[in-house]
């Protein structure tokens, strides 16, 4: 397409060579510039050529193709997809923002085939952060970037931008960015065009002892706090697109209980195990808090559970003196249970531990010789798993 250049153009109207159009002035004898059908042509085949290349087909009664056709090879459309219009199958006036809300139940988005266009360009979005599935699929022997399989958007705001190669393949365009939190098992797909994660999560802590009781003329020593599960912060880990991650999440450790004739208390059990299999993650869980123990005064008590650090060891007790419990340790990802106190004739409870991985608070034991239970110890906190890439 070039400027009009017949013999009435409005010579440089926009510049040394730039010519333009002019009104008819009858008084000043200025004829109008004139079309010819070269220039006519052009405008008319510059027009349909974008339109054309949208994949529309060129309709007289249609006043909109235009704007059609620029919306989708600019990717300028915005839609949002829901449980309800599950399975959706991709259009190319769907080119664009497509946000993804999975709140209500599980959501297949179908693509198109990758051969009907070229450059047409499908960011998609995560927007809610349920457990519920995101599946993207393909077109009969298309490929995500190669890979001759579905692919999964896990977690709120993870995003991929893919544009079709016009042959059999859609491509991302960009790294994607994205995170995805495990706080119970599940599996975990590595996204299109990823090749490194980073982990970052606990195993779970341990519970915290129960107190001892002070039965036949003894008093009981307070119990132990659990132990922190071990952690690990924002470590890389190299991968491939579509490898499936299985994650296990240690479970809370839970606290000691007492003895209900006064005697020794009962120890807390450790937290639990958090792996990620396929790149080599195991974190220890904590250690249990140890049981405070009936004894003549004075009642030494146990050390802390052991962990990623240590619980707290309580103080002896003795006849008629108070002591404190030891206190849950604490990790990155949560806070340490805060520890019971003794007491005359039966302890105070151990605090539960808070977020993630943390220990439990030990219970408090009994301090007037003959007289009262221990109290029981608190449980520690669970596991977690974040992937960010």
């Amino acid at each position: 397409m070039d400027r009009i250049a017949t013999a009435t153009k409005a010579i440089d109207l926009f510049g040394v060579g730039k010519h333009g159009w002019k009104n008819r002035n009858i008084g000043l004898g200025v004829e109008p510039t004139e079309f010819n059908a070269e220039w006519c042509n052009g405008v008319q085949e510059e027009l349909l050529a974008i339109i054309e290349a949208a994949g529309l087909v060129p309709a007289a009664a249609t006043r909109n193709q235009m704007r059609q056709a620029v919306k989708r090879l600019f990717a300028g459309n915005v839609t949002t997809i829901n449980f309800a219009a599950s399975p959706f199958a991709l259009t190319a006036d769907h080119a664009g923002l497509v946000l993804v809300d999975a709140a209500a139940g599980n959501v297949v988005i179908n693509f198109p085939a990758a051969n009907i266009f070229a450059a047409l360009c499908y960011r998609i979005k995560r927007i809610d952060s349920t457990a519920n599935t995101v599946t993207l699929g393909r077109a009969g022997a298309d490929t995500f970037d190669g890979v001759a399989s579905s692919v999964s958007l896990v977690g709120q705001d993870a995003v991929v931008n893919f544009v079709g190669d016009g042959v059999d393949k859609w491509r991302t365009v960009s790294t994607p960015r994205g995170l995805a939190r495990f706080a119970s098992n599940g599996n975990f797909t590595v996204p299109p065009g990823v090749t490194t994660i980073y982990v970052s999560g606990c195993a779970a802590g341990g519970g915290g002892g129960g107190g001892g009781g002070a039965a036949s003329a003894n008093v009981g020593s307070s119990g132990s706090g659990g132990g922190a599960g071990q952690s690990l912060i924002r470590q890389a880990y190299t991968v491939t697109p579509a490898l499936v991650l299985t994650v296990a999440i240690g479970g809370a450790g839970s606290g000691g209980g007492i003895n209900g004739a006064g005697g020794s208390g009962s120890n807390g059990t450790a937290g639990g195990t958090t792996s990620v299999s396929g790149i080599g993650v195991t974190l220890a869980g904590g250690g249990a808090g140890l049981a405070g123990i009936n004894s003549p005064s004075p009642a030494a008590a146990p050390g802390g559970g052991t962990g990623y650090p240590n619980g707290s060891a309580g103080s002896d007790t003795a006849a008629n003196a108070t002591g404190i419990a030891g206190a849950g340790a604490s990790g990155p990802f949560g806070g340490g249970g805060g520890s019971g106190r003794a007491g005359a004739g039966g302890g105070t409870p151990g605090s539960a531990a808070s977020g993630y991985g943390a220990g439990g608070g030990g219970g408090g034991g009994s301090y007037t010789p003959g007289s009262g239970n221990g109290a029981v110890g608190a449980a520690g906190t669970s596991g977690i798993i974040i992937f960010e890439w």
